[in-house]
């Protein structure tokens, strides 16, 4: 019986553990991959940062410029993190709970989730007209 209690623990702390990293790894991605996905733009020594105009800048913008940037960007990322592990929550809650029931540890099943997810947070909270 302890055995048992102890291996549902484990397991839910692997299931905790891995979804914090999971949102983090998405956080952090967005910040850095995607241009453009980091909002608002920044006036440094003549230099406008931020979005797509940083990166056409980015050459000529001097160690400042890109200091900010880069922290703009750990900013965003790490308030992406709560953003994206609320908004995922309740779907990867479920999709969890159906790999849990179904013994479902593939990695396949779990990246293929993780996308599918991903697009339908992307579709359900487009702003149209938003860079």
């Amino acid at each position: 019986m302890r055995h048992v209690a102890f291996h549902i623990f484990g397991r839910l702390f692997a299931i905790a553990f891995a979804y914090c990293l999971a949102a983090v790894a998405a956080s952090f991605f967005l910040a850095f991959a995607v241009p453009g996905w980091a909002p608002g733009a920044w006036m440094v020594d003549h230099w406008r940062i931020g979005g797509d105009v940083f990166i056409y800048d980015y050459h000529a913008s001097g160690e400042v410029a890109d200091l900010a940037d880069t922290m703009t960007r750990i900013v965003v990322g790490a308030v992406g993190v709560s953003v994206i592990g609320g908004l995922a929550f309740v779907p990867a809650g479920l999709a969890i709970v159906m790999a849990e029931i179904f013994r479902l540890r593939s990695i396949l099943y779990h990246v293929l989730v993780a996308g599918l997810i991903s697009i339908v947070l992307l579709v359900a909270t487009w702003i149209p007209g938003a860079g």
